[in-house]
């Protein structure tokens, strides 16, 4: 379970010191001495927070005392993607990184994890707000990938891709009604690959920005499959053609 830290002063704290924060819980319409501050403090970092009833605080922090607030501590180390890129070039490698919009369901994202680790990912570039609680639960689904695989948060994934984008990664997206199969893609480059929850799929300002889109044929009975055994498929189909 992640670590739990709750009341206003240390909540604060945490924030000030730098601490990695998965969520911040807050109650809903609290407000007094410290919330207005861990409210600016969160907004300026673009930490996820989450309003809720007190019953649900309370249900969280065990009944404890936590005067309103509760927060999550990461259970894992995020890393910056600009320094996963000069660390992947200096090794002379070409960088391999997966994007998740939309990802939230946490036992796809440790699926997704646990491939993308084994299949050379070198970062997966998650949304600040908006994507899986990296939990135990998402710990356990990767097998432990996700102590040595980097993930990096991002403040908005559009502005991620045109990062990519201006540094020679090309940004491919799965979509379903693109033109192109996957087994048409030309993978031996740099490349970002964008995938969104089935049922969602990726946000439609990231399919127009994309380099290229591609889909991966599935039957008509079926509107899409499942996220992670999508990653699967691509992941795989990259490793084959590199051979």
């Amino acid at each position: 379970m992640s670590q739990l830290i709750y009341g206003r002063h240390p909540i604060f704290e945490a924030i000030q010191a730098g601490k990695e924060i998965e969520v911040l819980y807050i109650e809903k319409d609290l407000k007094g001495p410290g919330i207005s501050e861990i409210r600016q403090a969160a907004r300026e970092l673009e930490l996820p927070v989450k309003s809720v009833p007190r019953e649900k605080l309370d249900y969280i922090a065990r009944n404890k005392n936590h005067q309103g607030v509760v927060g999550l501590l990461a259970m894992i180390k995020y890393y910056d993607k600009e320094d996963v890129l000069n660390q992947v070039q200096a090794n002379g490698e070409q960088p391999l990184f997966l994007i998740l919009d939309h990802v939230t369901d946490v036992r796809n994202f440790g699926a997704i994890a646990r491939t993308a680790y084994g299949t050379g990912v070198h970062a997966i570039l998650v949304p600040q707000k908006g994507g899986a609680l990296i939990n135990s639960d998402a710990l356990k689904t990767s097998a432990g990938a996700l102590n040595h695989l980097k993930v990096c948060r991002e403040i908005d994934l559009v502005q991620t891709v045109k990062w990519c984008k201006s540094n020679g990664i090309h940004v491919l997206v799965s979509d379903l009604k693109a033109a192109k199969n996957l087994s048409q893609i030309e993978f031996d480059r740099p490349m970002a690959i964008v995938l969104g929850e089935e049922g969602i799929g990726v946000n439609q300002l990231l399919i127009n920005r994309a380099d290229e889109t591609f889909k991966i044929p599935i039957s008509k009975g079926l509107d899409s499959y499942n996220v992670s055994v999508a990653a699967g498929m691509i992941l795989y189909e990259r490793m084959r053609s590199m051979e």
